[in-house]
């Protein structure tokens, strides 16, 4: 049996054909694809927003999925969606596009966010929703849209975010997981229901939802013109992945507590297995439903997922990596040879990712700089854990890495080192898809 796993980054769209045999699974092939993005507007003199062509991203996970099929030696059966949620697409009835999507990077609006949740109730909204709500993401493009451009919340069909108009351009259907949604601030992710008190003050209507189901949901089956676009069969089903993290966590066995996956991506996050959902909330990290069932707050079977990232460390890492080791495209490459010439050793040097006071490293060898960058990092990633542990009682056994730096070994050692627990990898930066695939096999 295949699969096909999609993982919908913000920075490109990543594939993988699983095959699926004897108990066991294997990695048949991967492809990824660049997203592109460009400076919108809903309207002249209208705030700016990071916006992207709904339609041209559909076409780039049609391009990977052609790709992948080029390995496949069977027909595939079903198909899922990780994605980076938080993205905001307004559609007609027809399923085309009103605008640019909102890409989650858009820069906050506090201004006409203020506007429609001005007063809203902040720690109630984060019980019910799982992340703590802010002047991005959906709540933010939507203010957008309805203090300027009202008309469009108006005539939109569908108010939904990027993996559901994905879906819907492959199935003809509008349908959501609780992980899914979870970005959107819409949905109450312990019952899967759509909250009315935060949709209804930007004049979205429940109809213009999609419907809410479980990871692992059949959606539809793909339709014949997806099919000619794809090179897909109509019999292959679509199924309802989850967000990028808990698919990652999926695709290498980050499935208890005591596990912990690190995703290094355009962001770095920390994924982590929780039994109770109240102690993700009450050490105020972003929670996931993970492999949770609705209403419950407690299944040791089926653990919520909790998120918190290392800040701006790609970000910093680049940059450090850019002016002190090379600009190159081997630099990455080059940090790994000499964090080894290092011998270990940094003499004295300790470097600081969330400071913000740029430090000069000039008067320091590479071999210096390179250990102590990922000293660094793997230090601040210990003390977050550590304090995890004193406050929550949360202890960890073993590590996953996933995202471009897994495939380093180098990485991975000082991470073990600092942590003092094993850390492996599965697929890399594909992990996401990888896991994504595990959801649509999970439907077989």
């Amino acid at each position: 049996m295949l699969t096909i796993g999609l993982d919908i980054g913000t920075s490109s769209v990543k594939g993988a054909l699983v095959s699926f045999g004897g108990g066991e699974r294997a990695v048949k092939s991967t492809a990824s694809l660049p997203v592109r993005y460009h400076t919108s507007r809903l309207a002249p003199g209208t705030p700016e927003y990071t916006g992207y062509r709904a339609d041209a991203l559909y076409d780039t996970v049609c391009g990977v999925i052609r790709i992948l099929l080029r390995s496949a030696d069977e027909d595939v059966s079903a198909l899922a969606i990780a994605s980076a949620s938080g993205n905001t697409v307004l559609a007609d009835e027809n399923g085309a596009p009103l605008c640019d999507a909102f890409s989650w990077t858009s820069p906050p609006v506090p201004e006409e966010y203020g506007r429609f949740f001005k007063d809203i109730c902040v720690e109630e909204v984060y019980i019910r929703c799982g992340w703590p709500i802010s002047a991005s993401f959906p709540p933010g493009h939507l203010a957008l849209a309805a203090a300027h451009t009202p008309q469009l919340i108006r005539t939109a069909a569908k108010v939904t975010m990027t993996t559901e108009y994905i879906l819907h351009r492959l199935t003809g259907e509008w349908m959501t997981d609780r992980s899914t949604a979870t970005p959107s601030y819409l949905c109450d992710q312990t019952t899967g229901k759509w909250l009315p008190e935060m949709y209804e003050r930007v004049g979205v209507k429940a109809s213009q939802l999609p419907s809410v189901g479980e990871s692992g949901d059949t959606v539809g089956f793909i339709t014949p013109e997806a099919a000619a676009e794809t090179g897909l069969k109509t019999s292959c089903r679509a199924v309802l992945g989850s967000f990028d993290h808990p698919s990652a966590a999926r695709g290498c066995g980050v499935l208890r507590e005591g596990q912990l996956l690190l995703s290094c991506g355009t962001s770095w996050v920390v994924f982590v297995p929780v039994t109770d959902r109240r102690t993700v909330i009450s050490e105020r990290l972003l929670c996931d439903p993970f492999l949770s069932r609705r209403g419950g707050d407690s299944d040791p079977e089926r653990p919520w997922g909790a998120m918190f990232s290392l800040e701006s460390a790609a970000v910093r890492i680049n940059s450090i990596v850019e002016r002190y080791i090379s600009a190159s495209s081997e630099r990455f490459f080059m940090l790994d040879e000499f964090c080894r010439m290092s011998g270990g050793k940094t003499h004295g040097l300790k470097i600081d990712i969330t400071s913000k006071e740029e430090q000069d490293l000039s008067p320091w060898s590479k071999p210096d700089i390179a250990r102590a960058l990922m000293t660094g990092v793997s230090g601040l990633l210990k003390a977050r854990l550590d304090a995890l542990a004193a406050t929550a009682g949360l202890r960890f056994d073993s590590a996953a890495m996933a995202g471009g730096p897994s495939s380093s070994p180098v990485w991975r050692s000082v991470i073990a080192e600092v942590l003092g627990i094993e850390v492996k990898t599965e697929a890399g930066a594909h992990t996401g898809a990888v896991g994504a695939a595990i959801i649509a096999g999970s439907a077989l």
